[in-house]
């Protein structure tokens, strides 16, 4: 293939490239995909290298809405067809590309995701259709960039995979292979109630398998639907029998969450679940605001039968409407302990950094304060434990637009309040990372810092030592994908994406595969699933 340097700087932050490689004499074709910048269109790019040439000389042609021809299209709610309005073409609307799928045997053919909708084109981009759509009736989906994602995985006793996917809902894997997969919707209607069994939407936000579920010899499938991150839309927990895709059970319907959002949620046994939540002051999209944040617990009293109640004694939450959503819990089974990261704690001067509580067990009803975060320490994206329980990890990100994000480790959280120490700061020296982030108008605080969310945590398996992180950032980050840190039992970080095609990819999922102990799934921002063999340092796509 043609060696070639950076060479296209327009304005544009750069999300997700494509190579096909050229054979014998003919040339190497390559797909770039860019968000929109001051002075450049987002969309898709492409160019053809000689042999002899680089990206630096090469002339790159625009694919996307060059005009009538070249637009992406929709069906509007009429049945009309439609194009995306200029307007689309902002920071956080319709340069929302992801990962172009180009056929190998002839680059005119090309696949793209877009806005919850597959479009394809049979002539290199100057002409395209809309292929298929999951947005029932047919409207634009109002989607940022880093949300059309695989947002949780999980496995099936059999081995099959199930993906949590920001716009896409669940979808199911058909054999261990992951060579296909299936939709698997909760039910919508534009009718739903609290107590109906149909989902407010189709987002899957977080997935949860549970084996012989209450000994019934068969999986509980569990999806959080739920929209995304301060979007405004209230929440559901839904079970479905991982066959039945048409029988979706709401397991909040005696929780009224007309005005409740959940970021997340945890099984303790069988019979309990603790989610936190976001409340507003009335019901969401009616220009509510967020009015209180607290935990819901819930126990099952049979199989489809429900009960719910709020702990909320001694918890400190913030109140910020943005940053409050970074809350994340686990249940810890060897001490019994129900623990929760927030993203706020108020402070005379305001709200301050988060912290870590506790439950004591999973009938206490007051929180303790375990740790507490100092400094730009804010907003937990992920929270997760070793195996053996010997080890708790948390992942974070900063204040908006600073992503001073990091990884805390506590050493004995049999005993409470544990050692937590920092293993990763997201500053400059964090994550071995050499090379500043670069960025137009900054100041030098914010061009120090590596913009580094750390969406997702897995800890090996074998050793409570070894953690993988997913770095993830809603602008171009070369560090971006995934970390290992003392894969080597030198306490330090490998970077495990050099020269895989996740490289700078943001990861938004980890999960170890139960029955193969050694394959890490790897859930990406562009809708993708990936598998990763420990201790090969290249990621295998399951196709």
């Amino acid at each position: 293939m043609t060696m070639w340097q950076t060479g296209f700087s327009s304005g544009q932050a750069f999300c997700y490239l494509d190579v096909v490689e050229g054979v014998g004499d003919a040339e190497d074709v390559v797909f770039l995909i860019a968000r929109a910048g001051p002075n450049q269109r987002g969309g898709l790019y492409r160019t053809q290298l000689a042999p002899a040439a680089s990206a630096s000389t090469a002339t790159w042609q625009h694919k996307c809405w060059k005009g009538a021809t070249g637009d992406f299209w929709q069906v509007d709610a009429a049945g009309n067809l439609s194009s995306l309005d200029p307007g689309w073409l902002t920071l956080w609307k319709g340069d929302v590309l992801f990962d172009p799928v180009v056929a190998p045997s002839d680059p005119n053919r090309m696949l793209l995701g877009f806005q919850g909708r597959l479009h394809n084109s049979a002539d290199g981009g100057h002409h395209w259709e809309q292929c298929y759509t999951t947005v029932s009736d047919g409207l634009a989906a109002t989607r940022g960039y880093d949300e059309l994602v695989t947002q949780g995985l999980d496995y099936l006793s059999d081995g099959r995979v199930v993906l949590a996917n920001a716009d896409l809902g669940t979808l199911v894997s058909e054999d261990s292979r992951f060579e296909s997969f299936q939709w698997f919707y909760p039910l919508v209607d534009r009718d739903t109630t609290p107590s109906s069994d149909v989902a407010y939407n189709r987002e899957a936000a977080s997935v949860i398998v549970r084996p012989d579920w209450l000994g019934s010899g068969e999986d509980g499938l569990f999806v959080l639907c739920s929209d995304i991150t301060h979007h405004g839309a209230p929440s559901k927990i839904m079970r479905a029998k991982p066959g039945e895709s048409d029988n979706w059970i709401n397991v909040t319907r005696n929780l009224d969450t007309s005005d409740k959002f959940i970021p997340d949620f945890c099984f303790a046994g069988d019979r309990d679940i603790f989610a936190p939540y976001l409340q507003s002051n009335g019901p969401w999209g009616n220009g509510a605001t967020l009015a209180g944040t607290g935990m819901l617990h819930g126990r099952c009293l049979a199989p489809d039968s429900w009960t719910w109640e709020t702990v909320d004694a001694g918890l400190e939450l913030g109140t910020s409407g943005y940053n409050a959503l970074g809350l994340r819990t686990l249940f810890h089974e060897p001490s019994g302990r129900v623990f929760m990261a927030s993203a706020l704690r108020p402070t005379p001067a305001g709200d301050g950094p988060g912290g870590i509580f506790m439950l004591d067990s999973v009938d206490d009803d007051t929180w303790a304060l375990v740790f507490g975060l100092t400094g730009d320490w804010r907003n937990f994206q992920s929270l997760v434990q070793a195996t053996d329980g010997s080890r708790l990890y948390a992942g974070t990100r900063g204040p908006q637009g600073m992503g001073d994000g990091g990884v805390l480790r506590c050493l004995d959280p049999m005993n409470a309040p544990g050692q937590w120490e920092v293993i990763a700061n997201g500053t400059q020296s964090s994550f071995g990372q050499a090379i500043p982030f670069y960025a137009t108008g900054w100041d030098p605080l914010e061009a120090s810092r590596r913009l580094t969310d750390v969406q997702a945590l897995a800890v090996s398996p074998s050793n409570p030592d070894v953690v993988y992180a997913s770095l993830h950032s809603n602008r171009f980050q070369p560090a971006a994908g995934l970390w290992a840190f003392n894969l080597r039992g030198l306490e330090r970080w490998t970077y495990l994406a050099h020269g895989s095609p996740l490289e700078s990819i943001g990861l938004q999922a980890l999960k170890f595969n139960p029955l193969e102990p050694d394959q890490l799934g790897l859930g990406t921002a562009g809708m993708q699933f990936w598998t990763l063999t420990v201790p090969g340092l290249s990621p295998r796509d399951p196709r």
